[in-house]
């Protein structure tokens, strides 16, 4: 456990229980903070903003949470919808997250469970198409991959990335990442040959790579140009 010694939480200014480091960008003292006033915090932001992203979102910097203070999160905000329809959508995201979190400790197959219910629901509710399915699509493939079951991960990649590439487009982020993901699977199962990995690998270059490499020498040819000027 990632305690404080002597520590202050930041919300309540308590010191009993020990705070716990919150795991985002606030540093020392500033990410000291007990689960249950992070919890209380969220509920108000989520109140007032209209918006869940505060159960892993640090009000303060604007990070994720990580560790014990991510894991607590997800926890206490799955304890609080689970018990709602299954199509509601406050339940899908808590459930998402949970499944995120178990996944950041290990437990793959708790993890694949969980998603693999979420994206039923998901596929009924939002359509195979909306952003959020996909993601959850996404996120299952890497709890297979993780699990060794790379052909499933394949299966499940190879429809994702097709309808990415359909509605978000071949350049989008989200499309290049998952193009990675499928790569990876690919290699894994020795499927070099079948426009696999190599070809995934290349075609991620042309997209990215390549843009950046121009960018690159751009600014170091811009930064040897003023240089050069200055010493003149």
């Amino acid at each position: 456990m990632n305690q404080g010694e002597d520590g202050v939480c930041f919300v309540c200014l308590g010191t009993s229980p020990s705070p716990i480091q919150s795991g985002c960008a606030c540093r020392g003292a500033a990410g000291l903070a007990h689960l249950c006033c992070r919890v209380q915090a969220a509920d108000a932001l989520v109140k007032q903003k209209k918006c869940t992203e505060w159960w892993w979102t640090c009000q303060t910097c604007k990070q994720r949470f990580t560790g014990e203070m991510r894991d607590g999160l997800a926890n206490a905000w799955w304890s609080q919808v689970r018990d709602r329809a299954e199509d509601d959508r406050e339940r899908l995201s808590a459930a998402g997250n949970l499944a995120l979190s178990l996944k950041h400790q290990g437990k793959h197959d708790e993890a694949e469970k969980m998603q693999r219910e979420v994206l039923a629901v998901m596929q009924r509710v939002l359509g195979a198409e909306h952003p959020d399915t996909l993601t959850t699509a996404v996120n299952l493939a890497a709890s297979l991959s993780r699990q060794g079951k790379h052909d499933e991960a394949e299966k499940m990649e190879r429809e994702v990335l097709a309808v990415m590439q359909r509605v978000l487009g071949a350049e989008h982020p989200d499309t290049l990442s998952t193009a990675v993901n499928l790569a990876a699977s690919l290699k894994r199962q020795g499927k070099h040959d079948e426009q696999g990995s190599l070809f995934m690998c290349v075609r991620v270059c042309i997209y990215v790579l390549v843009p950046a490499l121009v960018l690159l020498c751009a600014c170091v040819f811009a930064c040897v140009h003023m240089m050069g000027s200055h010493e003149l």
